[in-house]
């Protein structure tokens, strides 16, 4: 009694001394001699990660979609409360849980917009399912088209791992450019102004504004090589290895220096001679048209020609500027939607004929390697696996139609997971082909307000959902600590004895919260085919047939999903057409969903019935 030590009946405070850490010891002992003393010491303070107002990709599996729902929502008021974790939390869910198959993703872009994050409509496509066996991964490598100025800039400023791969290819780009190409990388494009969407629906119509300064050819060509070499040597460096490479003209050349069939310093002075030489062969013009190419080539005229067959309902037209505009307007007549190809340049016709066979001598002083991944050949329409493109594959490559569909078919036929490494519109054409498959970008747009970090996040996350790991600490920038997150739930399932299991989960009585949670995450909608009118029933059929989905639904995003400005053009067009009124763009895309569209349509329909007939100043160009 009289000693330092005495038992204890109730716990008591055990006050901290200033500058000293608390110390214990815990002893135990047993039987016979056998005693253990442990000395235990306070944690030292927990440093606090800083706030960060970059976009951060958190990860949630579950082992049942529904306890999935429960968790996305418990997440989402986690750190509604808990703003300045969210770094913490994403490094903890990238990092730090077990993997079950069920999966989900977010991209939080701030502090501010956590509850946008975990919308309805971003969801329903940040979803998959993960197998056993992780899938292997095509890179889709596209061509000129979609590139824009400034491409790729805000990601070579934030993101050192990019930036670093950017620099190399740049380097030399710069030695054939006068630094033009560099100077394109150090310039970031102005976003469009947010308003409720991240899409800028005038610059997505090409609609107003003043048309971008011309550019060189050579420029354009080699800046889009570096993006698209710098995207997928950054994708490799973070654990994304392809199985396969599968390259849109210009993309041909990035994936024959993936694949080892050329080293990355002959490519870009061949990308630069190739350049060249296409300005010398006079001026031309291009046309996309959604149809597939066996249906609208009986409309050529002289002088045009198929330059790509891109999907079961994508080719383009190329030839002489005034060929071109004539079959325009035949198809226009015919029922078609087309849109011009903003390019000068008779890319893929015969008028490039003697520009090829210079390209090809050129070659032939350029050590060629046998391919060590293989390329599903757009020339061809076969695989190049171990074999070594004559110089005569690039003349060809550069004169004759792009067989992208078909190559595209060669990947399907062996991979359900694609990449499109840089700016491009593959996702659709790859979705009509086959909507089972995934096809992921990792580049934005130029009409889109999304950022670059942010897109690609989203990549890494659908990859992720569809059981592609990458390595989560090269993707970090600063330092992250393990933060505590929602439990998950679970869904029990109860047994009594001497009977049968039940058919179904039974799941046990949840927890007050549990049941808050599940209350305040609505179910998802069964699919909805024809959302009940006219005009649903017809906005329904192009969603399915445009982005290649089997099922519609209300919550289905236009652009998220891969609408593109041709599809944008189509449905204004089918819209008039079903409806006898023009109605405008403005309204067909104020809500993107599926089912807002419907609404803000019929809406509009029925508040200018008797009104006279618009005039839409923002026409879209035929």
């Amino acid at each position: 009694r009289s000693g330092p030590l005495r038992p204890l009946g109730e716990a008591l405070d055990w006050p901290a001394v200033p500058g000293r850490p608390r110390r214990a010891g815990v002893s135990a002992f047993g039987l016979g001699g056998t005693n253990c003393h442990v000395v235990l010491e306070e944690a030292p303070a927990a440093p606090v990660t800083p706030p960060s107002r970059d976009p951060e990709l958190l990860l949630l599996s579950s082992h049942h979609p529904d306890t999935l729902d429960v968790d996305l929502a418990a997440l989402r008021d986690h750190l509604g409360e808990n703003p300045s974790r969210i770094a913490d939390a994403a490094w903890t869910t990238q990092t730090a849980r077990h993997r079950y198959p069920h999966r989900a993703y977010a991209v939080v872009r701030s502090p501010d917009e956590v509850a946008a994050a975990f919308g309805g409509d971003r969801l329903r496509i940040q979803r998959g399912h993960a197998t056993a066996d992780a899938p292997e991964v095509v890179f889709v490598l596209p061509g000129i088209g979609s590139h824009y100025p400034g491409m790729g800039a805000e990601l070579a400023r934030t993101e050192p791992l990019f930036a670093r791969n950017l620099q190399a290819v740049v380097a030399v780009a710069d030695t054939l450019t006068d630094g033009a190409v560099g100077r394109s990388f150090a310039t970031e494009p102005a976003r469009p102004d947010r308003q409720g969407d991240r899409v800028d629906l005038r610059a997505l119509l090409r609609r107003g504004g003043s048309a971008p300064a011309p550019r060189e050819l050579r420029e354009v060509h080699l800046s889009l090589f570096c993006m698209e070499h710098a995207m997928a040597r950054t994708l490799m460096d973070l654990g994304i290895r392809p199985a396969a490479l599968l390259g849109h003209s210009l993309g041909e050349w990035v994936a024959a220096v993936l694949a080892g069939v050329v080293g990355p310093k002959d490519a870009m002075a061949a990308v630069a001679r190739r350049a060249d030489l296409v300005g010398t062969a006079g001026p031309g013009a291009m046309l996309s048209v959604l149809a597939a190419a066996e249906e609208v080539e009986r409309y050529a005229v002289a002088d045009t020609w198929i330059a790509a067959e891109n999907g079961p309902g994508h080719c383009v037209f190329s030839g002489r500027p005034k060929a071109v505009s004539t079959l325009a307007g035949r198809l226009r007549a015919a029922g078609f939607t087309t849109l011009p190809v903003d390019t000068k340049h008779p890319f893929h016709t015969p008028q490039l004929a003697g520009a090829a066979a210079l390209l090809g001598e050129d070659l032939r002083h350029v050590d060629l390697a046998p391919a060590r991944i293989p390329i599903a050949s757009s020339v061809l329409g076969a695989w190049l696996d171990g074999e070594v493109p004559e110089p005569g594959y690039w003349r060809d490559h550069m004169v004759s139609r792009v067989r992208f569909r078909a190559a595209a078919g060669l990947v399907l036929s062996r991979h359900r997971v694609l990449v499109e490494v840089g700016p491009g519109t593959a996702r659709p054409w790859i979705a009509q082909a086959d909507p089972d498959a995934v096809c992921v970008r990792t580049v934005r747009q130029s009409y889109e307000n999304a950022g670059d970090r942010q897109i690609l996040l989203e990549a890494l996350g659908a990859l992720w959902a569809h059981g592609v790991e990458a390595d989560w600490p090269r993707l970090r920038r600063a330092p992250a600590r393990r933060a505590g997150l929602p439990p998950r739930a679970l869904q029990r399932r109860r047994y009594l004895p001497d009977t049968e299991p039940p058919a179904g989960p039974w799941p046990a009585p949840a927890t007050a919260r549990q049941a808050e949670l599940v209350a305040e995450t609505p179910a998802p909608a069964p699919p909805e085919e024809a959302p009940g009118s006219t005009v649903g029933q017809f906005l329904a059929h192009r969603f399915r047939v445009l982005l290649g989905l089997r099922q519609v639904h209300p919550d289905d995003h236009f652009f998220h999903l891969g609408g593109d400005s041709l599809m944008g053009v189509h449905l204004i067009a089918g819209l008039k057409e079903l409806t006898g009124r023009a109605v405008p763009s403005s309204v067909v895309f104020a809500s993107a969903t599926l089912g807002g569209m419907t609404r803000e349509i019929q809406d509009w329909l029925a508040a200018t019935e008797h009104e006279p007939e618009p005039l839409d100043h923002g026409s879209p160009v035929s």
